[in-house]
């Protein structure tokens, strides 16, 4: 099945993310043609479609998971070649897996600033970094210790922490699981969940 779109929407300033007929082929097989999409800060987009409409493909595109057959994609207005999702990052953009991807036997803070720990001399500031973690959560408007170990979270909770990770620009947000859609109240769910997201300066697309 292919998914199109239609051309992005220009707005004072310019979109940070910013697609252009983006097409991919496995083999024979086009599963995207012509997708343009442009994310401006503050915003969030749904991307909807049947199973094979190539949702996840855009998504890894987006990421720099997967390279397009053909098409541009630009940040901040300039060209880019994502070399992988490395380079997606560092660029700003990030891709929220569906899946939980944790570590289950390290904590909420842990996981947090897995790979980007902060130093206090030779040793980790596990002190800053329980506070930082602490704060990105409380942003989602979730209150979860950050000292606990994530194998003793709920499955909702373990989705807000895989959120809290997102310390960039762009995020590209898997869809996410039944558990963390049942929350009681609406700042918990997944879209009120968003709607904090998107007063900060990035945008989302998911």
């Amino acid at each position: 099945m292919k998914m199109t779109a239609g051309q992005p929407s220009i707005v004072p300033g310019g979109p940070l993310l910013e697609a252009v007929a983006l097409s991919k082929s496995f083999g024979p097989v086009e599963v995207l043609k012509d997708v343009s999409l442009a994310v401006n800060p503050g915003e969030v987009h749904a991307i909807i479609g049947e199973n094979g409409a190539g949702k996840s493909t855009l998504m890894k595109l987006l990421a720099g998971h997967l390279q397009p057959t053909r098409g541009e994609l630009r940040i901040d207005g300039k060209t880019v070649t994502l070399t992988g999702p490395v380079d997606a990052e560092r660029r700003g953009t990030v891709l929220v897996h569906q899946e939980i991807l944790l570590a289950p036997d390290l904590t909420v803070a842990q996981n947090v600033y897995l790979g980007g720990e902060l130093p206090k001399g030779m040793v980790v500031d596990d002190r800053a970094m329980n506070e930082g973690a602490r704060r990105a959560i409380r942003n989602l408007g979730a209150d979860v210790d950050p000292d606990v170990v994530v194998r003793r979270l709920s499955i909702a909770q373990r989705q807000l922490v895989q959120i809290a990770t997102f310390r960039r620009k762009i995020g590209a947000l898997g869809r996410v699981v039944k558990g963390a859609q049942q929350r009681k109240t609406r700042r918990e769910r997944p879209a009120g969940v968003l709607q904090s997201l998107m007063v900060r300066a990035g945008g989302f697309t998911g």
